[in-house]
């Protein structure tokens, strides 16, 4: 007597752990992912040269690179914190509602130091702010022309 075997089955993927899979990646590439808010920074940027430093409308303070988040602000020969120099440049606006800042920074600045006053500044004094670059001394000079 000979016995039938019924044909073998195919094992069928099973789509439940295949869809735990899928969730975990979408899980990690959600949380892996940078959720960083881009925003625009208007820069005015001016020439140091061509300013006029006794101008009454007009404060430069220098960037200095420092150990705090936050650069030191160095105005008219001294070394201001955040709040004295918001302090002293809202007293200047009062005085004259048409009063600029120029920021001037030291080349060894940090950029997001830089990005970081300027915005600070920006917020609280608007349009007023500007940025200025010193020119290099090599730069300075056009180079001669050979015969």
């Amino acid at each position: 007597m000979q016995i039938e075997t019924p044909p073998a089955k195919r094992n069928l993927i099973s789509l439940t752990p295949l869809i735990d899979i899928v969730f975990i990646l979408l899980v990690f590439f959600m949380l892996a992912s940078t959720f960083s808010k881009w925003s625009y920074l208007g820069i005015q940027i001016g020439e140091a040269e061509a300013t006029d430093m006794d101008a009454p409308t007009q404060t430069v303070v220098g960037l200095k690179s420092s150990d705090q988040a936050m650069p030191r602000f160095a105005v008219e020969g001294g070394i201001l914190s955040l709040e004295a120099l918001t302090q002293h440049l809202r007293n200047e606006m009062d005085r004259n509602a048409k009063h600029s800042v120029l920021l001037l920074p030291t080349p060894d600045l940090p950029l997001q130091k830089l990005v970081l006053a300027l915005e600070t500044l920006q917020r609280d004094f608007g349009d007023n702010v500007s940025l200025a670059m010193q020119a290099d001394d090599d730069s300075a000079t056009a180079p001669e022309a050979s015969p």
